[in-house]
Order: structure tokens, then C-alpha cells, then sequence
């Protein structure tokens, strides 16, 4: 009885992160470049769970892996706005100097440096650190190889970045970006970048929402099973408590 009460309680823990996870997932659905979060769940050695299929009831074990499949690419006709066809990861440099990777493209002018910079303020890397564009020099392209001209004035390169280990050497950080935990990227060699579009994030709302109902409906039966050992356990207590009957 006991051991039923460890294993709720446990589900019910693993069901409140998968919960955070599909609501993270949503709230970044329409982030450009965003990758979603993938939650599987393990009761059995080797036999995982995936998010849209049955719940295990049991010990869970619970595993979070980066979701790196692509985005579909939005025109949006903006100089400054990228996309990356096939693998491959633009390096923006952080607030603390730390570098970090993302497919999110949309990309603008700093008024005080004229840098190329993302949303958030943070620059993009090319070969020989951020770019700066010179406005009087005229209207920015960017070619399939990343390779950045104003009129006949080449400013640099974009080198784009792949990882060997894919998921498994990258982790998620705040403001959508991704940062390295295991080998170092290599260089692609033959980049594809399409100058005035974005890519889109991989959340499917539809797919999420239907994991949410999923989790939800589990956390209820958790809830109540629990219940129910509760009162088990209480009406065991009150009979082995109760004075033997003269």
C-alpha cells in the first residue's frame, strides 16, 4: 500500500514536469526558430513513453531530449531577416560574453553600432566576430554560402555551426537560445541561407494541446488513487487502533 502511495506521489511529480514542459513548448510556439522540448517517459527498462502516447502507471522514469527538427520557412522579404536550409545554427554572442546557438533569423540593425543583432540586443557572429554594417554603403545581401556584401563591398562571412551528437550536445537556455554542453561544433561547409525569410518554430499547438489534455486526465487519476490510499490507509489505522470488543 505504501509502495502504491511512493509510486502516485512520483507520478504525480513527473506528470507537474511534463505539464511545465508542453506549456513551455506553447508559450515558444510562435517564437521564430524555437525548438521544442521532447518529454518521454520510461516505467520499463527500454520500453519509453512518448508524449501523444499511453501514460505509464509505476515508477516513472522521465527523460527530456532538444526536439532539432526544422521549422518551415516564412518570406518575409526583410534584408536582415534569415533562414537556414537543412542542419545548422547561427552563433550569437551573449551578455556575459558566452556563445550560444539558435535557427531564430530575425535579426536587425543596432542604431548605435549598426551591428547585426537578434531581438534580445545580442550579436551575430561572423568569421571575425560581430558584424557591423556601414549604412551609407547601400542595401545589405547575404549569399546561400552566408557570404555578406554591400554593393561590391564584401564585409565577411556567416559560418553556420553543426554539432556531431546533435540533441545530446546542446542545452536549452533563457531567451530561446541554445548553448553547447559536449563536443565542439564544426564549421558546415556548405551552408544554405535564404536571405528575407525565417524559420518557424517546430511546436505543432494541435499535438501539444492534445499531450496537455493527455497529462492532465493522467494527473487526475493520480489524484484520485491517491485518494482513495489515503482513506485505505486511515481506515486501516482506525481499525488496528480501535480497543479490542469486550
Amino acid at each position: 500500500m505504501l509502495e502504491g502511495i511512493y509510486n502516485n506521489a512520483a507520478n504525480l511529480s513527473m506528470l507537474e514536469r511534463w505539464q511545465a514542459t508542453i506549456s513551455q513548448n506553447l508559450a515558444s510556439s510562435q517564437a521564430s526558430g524555437f525548438k521544442r522540448t521532447q518529454f518521454s517517459v520510461n516505467s520499463e527498462p527500454n520500453s519509453p513513453k512518448q508524449a501523444g502516447g499511453s501514460i505509464a502507471i509505476g515508477m516513472p522514469i522521465s527523460q527530456q531530449r532538444i526536439d532539432l527538427s526544422a521549422g518551415a520557412i516564412r518570406r518575409t522579404n526583410v534584408t536582415t531577416d534569415l533562414a537556414i536550409e537543412g542542419p545548422g545554427f547561427f552563433q550569437i554572442q551573449g551578455a556575459n560574453g558566452s556563445t550560444m546557438y539558435t535557427r531564430n533569423g530575425e535579426f536587425h540593425y543596432n542604431p548605435t553600432d549598426n551591428s547585426l543583432v537578434t531581438s534580445a540586443g545580442l550579436p551575430l557572429l561572423g568569421e571575425g566576430g560581430p558584424i557591423v554594417i556601414n549604412p551609407d554603403d547601400g542595401e545589405l545581401t547575404v549569399s546561400a554560402d552566408g557570404t555578406l556584401a554591400q554593393g561590391s563591398n564584401t564585409l565577411g562571412r556567416i559560418p553556420l555551426y553543426d554539432f556531431s551528437k546533435g540533441e545530446a550536445d546542446l542545452t536549452q537556455v533563457p531567451g530561446g537560445f541554445l548553448a553547447k554542453k559536449g563536443s565542439i561544433p564544426t564549421v558546415i561547409e556548405k551552408p544554405a541561407i535564404v536571405q528575407g525569410a525565417v524559420e518557424g518554430s517546430n511546436v505543432s499547438p494541435i499535438t501539444e494541446m492534445i499531450s496537455l489534455i493527455m497529462v492532465s486526465n493522467a494527473y487526475q487519476s493520480s489524484q484520485k488513487l491517491m485518494s482513495s490510499h489515503d482513506t485505505l490507509i486511515g481506515q486501516a489505522i482506525q481499525t488496528l487502533g480501535a480497543p479490542p470488543t469486550p
